[in-house]
């Protein structure tokens, strides 16, 4: 019984971490690695539940707005 509570203990940590939010980008220099750690980090999390996750890859910003805003450059 120590141990589980032990892990739930290391679980709500892992949860309040900087780490838990870390989000990866498309094409970053090291994605690969990011992605790594992101699934190491959510996948130990849900062993035994069912999983359901957002993208571990930032919000991608509306092309259409770009385009706006580069228009005004011009």
């Amino acid at each position: 019984m120590l141990a589980n509570k032990e892990c739930q203990a290391a679980l709500e940590v892992l949860q309040e971490s900087p780490l838990y939010d870390c989000r990866c980008k498309r094409g970053m220099k090291k994605e690969l690695q990011c992605l790594q750690i992101y699934w190491s980090i959510h996948l130990g999390l849900t062993e035994g539940e069912e999983f359901y996750e957002a993208s571990p890859y930032e919000p991608v910003t509306s092309r259409l707005s770009d385009i706006f805003r580069l228009a005004s450059i011009f």
